[in-house]
This record gives C-alpha cells, sequence and structure tokens, in this order.
C-alpha cells in the first residue's frame, strides 16, 4: 500500500529545518513545491516567507522585500523570522524607514505572546533601525526599554546590545564609547565560537577605528573579518567590508590600492546598497584628488553625494565639504 504524500504543512516544515541546517537548494525546492501547489492561504504564505528568507540569504534584498511583503499581505500573522529578515531586507536595501515596521510587529508579537528574549531581539532590531534612519532619540528610547531583558540572556543577545551601543555611539560621534563598546562585542562573540557574527563586529570596529584615527588598526580589523566570515558572508557583505577595506587604505597613503578596491566594491553596492556605494565613491574621488585630477574627483564626489541624498545618514557633510574643498581650491 502506497505512502500518503506529504502533506503542505508537513513540507514547510521540512523546508524550514533544511533552511535552519543551511541546505538551501532543499529549502529551495520545498518551498517553491508548496508555492506551486498550495490552494490555502496560509500555506502560500509560508512558502513566500521561507523564499524571501532565501533570498536574503543569497545576497537579494530586493527579491526578499517583493516575497516577503506579499506573505504579509496573505497572512498578518508572520513568523518572527520573517519580520526579522523583512526588516533587515529593507535595512540592507538603503530603505532604513521602511525597516522599522517589520521591527515594530515583531516586537508587538513577542510581547502578546510573553516572549521576553523575543521582545529584548526585536527591540534591539528596532533600535538599530532608528540609528540607520538618524533618530537617536528614539533609538536610545527603545535601547533603555531593552536594558532589563538583557542582564540574564545569552551572549549572542548580549553581544547584539553592546553591538547596538557602539553604533549609538558612533552615530553621535562619541568613538572612544563607540569603541569599548564594540571590543566588548568582539570578546563576548570569541568565547561564543561564532566566526560570522565576530567577523561582522570586527566590520563594525573598523568603521569605528578608522573614524578614531587607528588606519592600520581599521585595517587589521576589517582584513580579518573578511577571513572570519568567509563563505558565510553574501557578495553586497563582503563589499561592505572591503569599502571599509579602502577607506583604511585610503588614509594610509595607499591611495591607488584603495581605488581600486573601492570600485570593485561600488559596483556590487550601487543598485542595493547606495550609501556604502556611496562611501566607496567618495574613497575613488580622494585618489584622484590626491593624484591631481580634480575633474574626475569632482565627478565622484557628485556621484556619491547624488546616492547619499536618498535618506538621512551622517556621511552627507562630510562628502559635500570634501566636494566643496575641491571647488574652493
Amino acid at each position: 500500500m502506497a505512502a500518503n504524500p506529504p502533506t503542505h504543512e508537513q513540507l514547510l516544515a521540512e523546508a524550514d529545518l533544511a533552511l535552519r541546517l543551511d541546505d538551501v537548494e532543499r529549502a529551495a525546492e520545498l518551498f517553491e513545491r508548496v508555492l506551486l501547489t498550495a490552494e490555502s492561504t496560509s500555506d502560500r504564505a509560508g512558502a513566500l516567507a521561507g523564499l524571501g528568507q532565501l533570498a536574503f540569504r543569497r545576497g537579494d534584498p530586493l527579491g526578499a522585500i517583493a516575497a516577503l511583503e506579499e506573505s504579509l499581505d496573505l497572512q498578518a500573522d508572520a513568523p518572527p523570522g520573517a519580520l526579522e529578515t523583512l526588516g533587515r531586507a529593507y535595512a540592507t536595501a538603503s530603505r532604513s524607514t521602511d525597516a522599522v515596521r517589520p521591527f515594530e510587529l515583531g516586537l508587538a508579537a513577542a510581547r502578546d505572546r510573553g516572549d521576553a528574549a523575543g521582545a529584548t531581539r526585536f527591540s534591539l532590531l528596532l533600535a538599530n533601525a532608528f540609528v540607520d534612519c538618524s533618530e537617536i532619540g528614539r533609538a536610545q528610547e527603545v535601547l533603555g526599554g531593552a536594558l532589563a531583558g538583557v542582564a540574564d540572556a545569552d551572549p549572542h543577545l548580549q553581544a547584539d546590545l553592546f553591538w547596538t551601543q557602539a553604533r549609538l555611539h558612533t552615530m553621535t560621534d562619541n568613538q572612544e564609547t563607540a569603541a569599548r563598546y564594540a571590543r566588548q562585542t568582539i570578546d563576548l562573540l570569541e568565547r561564543a565560537d561564532d566566526p560570522y557574527r565576530l567577523g561582522r563586529a570586527c566590520h563594525m570596529a573598523a568603521y569605528i577605528e578608522v573614524e578614531r584615527g587607528n588606519h592600520a588598526d581599521a585595517l587589521e580589523l576589517v582584513r580579518r573579518a573578511l577571513e572570519l566570515t568567509g563563505p558565510d558572508a553574501s557578495p553586497l557583505e563582503q563589499a561592505r567590508y572591503r569599502i571599509e577595506e579602502a577607506r583604511a587604505l585610503a588614509h594610509l597613503g595607499e591611495h591607488e590600492a584603495a581605488a581600486a578596491v573601492a570600485m570593485t566594491a561600488c559596483a556590487r553596492l550601487a543598485e542595493h546598497e547606495p550609501h556604502d556605494a556611496a562611501r566607496g565613491y567618495v574613497v575613488i574621488a580622494d585618489a584622484f584628488r590626491e593624484g591631481g585630477d580634480a575633474a574626475r574627483a569632482l565627478e565622484l564626489y557628485e556621484l556619491g553625494l547624488e546616492l547619499l541624498d536618498s535618506a538621512p545618514n551622517p556621511w552627507v557633510a562630510d562628502a559635500c565639504a570634501r566636494a566643496a574643498g575641491l571647488l574652493e581650491a
């Protein structure tokens, strides 16, 4: 007697397990199978949520946003992982304001079901979203509410707290305090044996050290980040890391090397992460300025400013000052 075929619910459960185990090909096959054959709204929503998370993992934030928003339209009660991925996808696509809504939904849902750890996690995600929007007051308010839930949390959640505090202090130009929190993040993740997240923390620390003027330290940190994340980092993440490498190289006087690294990174970032691409164009412009090609440098500064102008960010003023200085000269 032939066995009954698996239900859509069973297929979705198997796909979710495959996704957690990083068997992305199997997960994609199962999610697509459900999407093609499902008749119920909830099954279609589950398949779309899974495909959205896969798209984000593969470095396609716009594809992730499309699938996850369609899933939310079908079923408002989205799983936490889908809401987190949607917020991260918006942030990756430099749509910081749009990232706030899924994190707020995730926070409200976690509180409704009495999930203290989930509420703390979404509070930290929401605080980071407000940092990205340059809404420092709202970020501080949300972060303050999350502090009580982190004291007895696991090392990863504590690392998220230190990470958020480092970003917040960086945005308020308190780089010394930011560096201290970045170091605490790194120390925690080293003990937790989590190479990928440790690499992300090293990347953040590299940004801070560039801002502090410790350019050799920044270069060492960002190269460690690239080594730690390795194949687990998406092409967009690797390109983001390369921008920090280019900035450090430029400050160390290696302008040709900096321009070469930034040019490759910008080509990947321009569509999905315009702010990081813009910072790369400023690095390349600096290289042309140092080389005496003022016209080409100004063209690149203007290109960077055009990309930076899409949303609030802390880099516009610096890029304007550099372009204005070149015009004045």
